[in-house]
């Protein structure tokens, strides 16, 4: 388990950051304790100075206690861990130790890093007691931080107890993390998945039907240049510039810095096909990225709740995302049409809302994927870590879209065999951006 907040380091010399450095005098239970009671609830750690309201609270050499609530400071000098300890079990918490500096006093100076170490009393759980506060455990994530839990599953209690035995009786990580991905199946949620001894659980295969076909994509394109794994773009005869995105992924970074050069040699183009059909998401900053070339205004584009249930309704306030324009290369001021189709997912879905924002666009294709959960990462005691949806993502107007997708502007309906020879989407795009002239 980490848990960390980064802020900006204030500029100060090493030696005068060593000297200053807020440094941990007290903690509860004590530093190397045996005996300490398992029914012990949270773990309390002072310093000797005023400090920010960040943390990192950093796992190491040991067994990082399972977590049963938000991290607090009870004052500004005494950050409380909140956490649920078993019996005979030796724990680490490293305070600001490995890389880990979001511990901070008032004036930006990172704490001295501390280890605290200790064991709680009692005979260690069999590992079928182990797997049975596991099971709770997961239960209760579902029941308190899953957003999406009532879309599909209406009696979690029943799914549990058809996979409870299996779960209790797991010989080890990997055989609970596969019976926990069978039965978090029931939630048709592609966002939902299990790592377990260096391995990924998935929890649902997304097959789709594709309204596309790359060689249908190169016979309409005649001029396509595949520029990389991930970016592609080409010309028609009449200058109107076509572009293929199939990831907002980071560890395709590199390969979309691509995008800044494509669009400066469109920039004359009467309009611009932006197909976004291949994508199934990424980083949604990415997308930001390259959609504030078409805005000269900050634009909100979406809205979420996240999942709280220590809210009032269980929910946070709505958030709003916004589009901002791009400051330095030129905007892109021409018709521009988005391609969409059941293959766009996630981020690539926030795309299609961000670039549904330029005054003029249309999106053409047909309904995205439906599947935005902003997983959230929560490690389990046996050495499970599950991933679970936290928001709940709208549109621009505040209507959800799990499950269902988002519609087209112009809904593009053709077999799969008309795409083998060509492309009916990009034929409707082009109809619609030469209509337009």
């Amino acid at each position: 388990m980490r848990i960390f907040v980064s802020t900006i380091v204030l500029a100060l010399s090493i030696s005068l950051a060593v000297a200053e450095a807020p440094r941990v005098v007290q903690v509860t239970p004590e530093n190397g304790a045996k005996g300490v009671d398992p029914g012990l609830r949270e773990v309390r750690v002072v310093f000797d100075t005023p400090m920010g309201e960040d943390y990192s609270f950093m796992e190491g050499a040991g067994r990082f206690p399972e977590l049963s609530g938000k991290v607090l400071w009870a004052d500004d000098r005494t950050c409380v861990l909140a956490v649920s300890l078993q019996p005979g079990t030796e724990y680490f918490v490293g305070i600001n130790t490995g890389s880990g500096e979001g511990f901070k006093s008032v004036d930006g100076t990172p704490a001295a890093g501390y280890e605290l170490r200790f064991k709680t009393s009692g005979k260690p759980l069999s590992a079928e007691e182990e797997n049975l506060r596991v099971v709770d455990h997961l239960r209760r994530l579902i029941q308190d931080r899953y957003s999406y839990r009532d879309r599909v599953v209406k009696n979690w209690d029943a799914e549990f107890k058809k996979h409870r035995e299996a779960l209790e009786n797991a010989a080890d990580a990997q055989a609970f993390a596969t019976t926990a991905a069978t039965l978090l199946t029931a939630a048709d949620d592609m966002h939902i998945w299990l790592e377990a001894g260096g391995r990924r659980y998935g929890t649902k295969r997304n097959r789709v039907e594709t309204n596309f076909k790359i060689s249908g994509i190169r016979a309409a394109v005649s001029q396509l240049e595949l520029h990389n794994r991930t970016v592609a773009s080409g010309r028609f005869e009449d200058g109107v510039g076509y572009v293929l995105i199939r990831s907002w992924s980071n560890h395709r970074a590199r390969e979309l810095d691509v995008l800044d050069d494509v669009i400066d040699g469109m920039l004359d183009a009467p309009g611009i096909i932006v197909d976004l059909r291949a994508n199934t998401g990424g980083d949604e900053k990415l997308a930001r990225h390259f959609a504030g070339r078409f805005v000269s205004e900050p634009a909100v584009y979406a809205k979420s709740v996240l999942r709280d249930p220590d809210a009032k309704k269980g929910w946070s306030r709505v958030n709003e995302r916004t589009l901002n324009p791009r400051k330095g290369p030129r905007r892109y001021e021409g018709r521009l049409v988005v391609l969409q189709g059941e293959l766009t997912t996630s981020s690539a879905e926030a795309s299609v809302l961000m670039l549904r924002t330029v005054p003029g666009s249309k999106t053409v294709g047909s309904a995205t994927n439906g599947r935005s959960g902003n997983p959230q990462a929560y490690d389990l005691a046996n050495g499970v870590r599950v991933y679970l949806p936290r928001w709940k993502a709208m549109d621009a107007e505040g209507r959800e879209f799990e499950g269902e997708g988002i519609a087209p502007d112009v809904e593009v309906k053709a077999t799969q065999e008309q795409f083998d020879g060509g492309d009916p989407v990009i034929e409707k795009a082009l109809e619609l951006i030469r209509s337009s002239k």
